[in-house]
C-alpha cells in the first residue's frame, strides 16, 4: 500500500514536471517571437520594407513550426544564393532556377549579385516545397 502511494506521488511530480516544461518551453518560443518582430521593426512601428512586414506574417502565421535554422536564417533580410543553397539543402543552380521562376522574392546587390529573400525561403522551407513540385 504504502509503495502505491509512493508511485502515485512520483508520478504526479513528473507529470506536473512535464507540464512546467512544456510552459517554459512555450514561453522560450513566445519570446523569440517578441523578439524577432521586435529586431524586424527597428524599434521604429511606422518605418517598415515590406520584406519586414512580411517576415512578421510569416512568424505570426507560423510560430509554432519555426525551428532554430529558419529564426537564424530571419535574422538577416536576405542571404547570398550559397547560404540559401545551405539552408534548404537544394543546389545552388536549383535555388537559381527557383529564383528566376520568382519562387524566391530577389534583389540584386551594387555588385550585381542576387540575394534572396530569407523570408521567402523560410516560408518555402515551412511549406515543405520541392523540386518535384514544379
Amino acid at each position: 500500500m504504502a509503495v502505491d502511494t509512493t508511485v502515485s506521488r512520483y508520478r504526479a511530480a513528473l507529470l506536473q514536471e512535464a507540464e512546467l516544461e512544456k510552459r517554459l518551453i512555450d514561453a522560450r518560443t513566445e519570446r523569440q517571437i517578441c523578439e524577432k518582430m521586435l529586431a524586424l521593426r527597428g524599434g521604429r512601428g511606422d518605418d517598415k520594407s515590406a520584406n519586414r512586414v512580411h517576415a512578421e506574417e510569416v512568424i505570426t502565421k507560423h510560430a509554432d513550426r519555426l525551428e532554430p535554422s529558419d529564426w537564424e536564417m530571419l535574422d538577416s533580410e536576405f542571404c547570398t544564393t550559397g547560404e540559401a543553397a545551405r539552408y534548404t539543402g537544394l543546389s545552388a543552380t536549383s535555388i537559381k532556377r527557383y529564383c528566376d521562376r520568382g519562387d524566391f522574392a530577389t534583389k540584386r546587390s551594387s555588385m550585381k549579385r542576387r540575394l534572396i529573400s530569407t523570408v521567402s525561403l523560410v516560408e518555402f522551407m515551412i511549406n515543405g516545397k520541392t523540386e518535384e513540385t514544379s
